[in-house]
C-alpha cells in the first residue's frame, strides 16, 4: 500500500519561536489512516534527536486518527530538518526543512 505524509506549512523563523510540525498519514485512495508506529526525526544545526509516537517523553500528539504534530522550541540560526515515518498498517516517510534567520534585534 503506497501512502504520504503531508505537513502543515513551514518556512522561516526566529529563535525563539515555537515550531509545530506536523504530518498527516495519508494512504492510497486519500484516506487518513492511523499507522501501527511513527517515528519523527528532528535535526537541528548542531544536534538530531528521534522520538517514538507514544513513547514517554516523545511529546508527540496525535489529535486525530492519523494526524500528528510536535511543538519545537526554535533555538539555534540556521537549517533545521525533521521528518516523519510510519510504519505498519500504512507505510510513508516524507521530510521537511525549517530556516532560522540570524536576529537583527536580539543577540540570541
Amino acid at each position: 500500500m503506497s501512502a504520504s505524509t503531508h505537513p502543515d506549512a513551514v518556512g522561516r523563523y526566529n529563535v525563539g519561536d515555537l515550531a509545530r510540525v506536523s504530518a498527516t498519514i495519508v494512504a492510497s485512495g486519500g484516506v487518513i489512516t492511523q499507522p501501527s508506529s511513527l517515528v519523527m526525526i528532528l535535526k537541528a544545526p548542531s544536534s538530531i534527536a528521534s522520538y517514538v509516537f507514544g513513547q514517554a517523553g516523545a511529546s508527540i500528539a496525535n489529535p486525530a486518527p492519523g494526524t500528528f504534530y510536535k511543538d519545537v522550541t526554535i533555538s539555534q540560526v540556521g537549517t533545521w530538518a525533521y521528518g516523519f515515518q510510519a510504519s505498519g498498517l500504512v507505510q510513508a516517510a516524507e521530510e521537511w526543512v525549517m530556516l532560522c534567520d540570524t536576529s537583527r534585534v536580539f543577540n540570541l
